[in-house]
């Protein structure tokens, strides 16, 4: 399973973008190897932090699961196979006031929270066994990882 953190944030937070960084190479490469089922290859999680006015210009989109899709970006042939794509928007007051630890702790927990989403499958997915990621993602963000 591939997992990452697709970072969209504005002035103010990027000082503090290296926790959005820290938490995707820790949840790459925890997942990496691990396998629930053949319908559900890669999450990525777009994390969206802007200031109150640009809010209306970042909207959170609808979930979306490529099958299959191959594209050239800048030259690069890009394949998306089996990907889930969803948003979760991030308090953009609270995430620049905070220090790092506080702003890891409540990144995590909003992420956690954000897996409810997976209540909501496609029926295309079938095979993807939501509880055990679920359970492992909770065993990763109780663990020392992330303190």
């Amino acid at each position: 399973m591939k997992i990452a953190l697709i970072g969209y944030y504005s002035i103010g937070v990027e000082k503090k973008a290296t926790i959005f960084t820290n938490i995707s190479e820790k949840l790459k490469r925890h997942f990496n190897g691990l396998n629930y089922g053949n319908d559900l290859e890669e999450i990525l999680i777009g994390v969206i932090c802007v200031a109150p006015e640009f809010e209306k210009f970042n909207q959170l989109r609808k979930p979306k699961y490529m099958e299959f899709r191959e594209s050239v970006l800048n030259g690069i042939n890009v394949v998306e196979k089996k990907v889930y794509t969803y948003e979760i928007m991030i308090n953009y007051e609270e995430f620049c006031s905070n220090n790092d630890r506080n702003n890891t702790i409540y990144l995590v927990n909003e992420l956690l929270y954000s897996l409810k989403i997976l209540d909501n499958l496609p029926k295309k997915i079938k095979n993807f066994d939501k509880e055990k990621f679920i359970n492992d993602f909770e065993d990763l963000i109780t663990s020392d990882a992330f303190n």
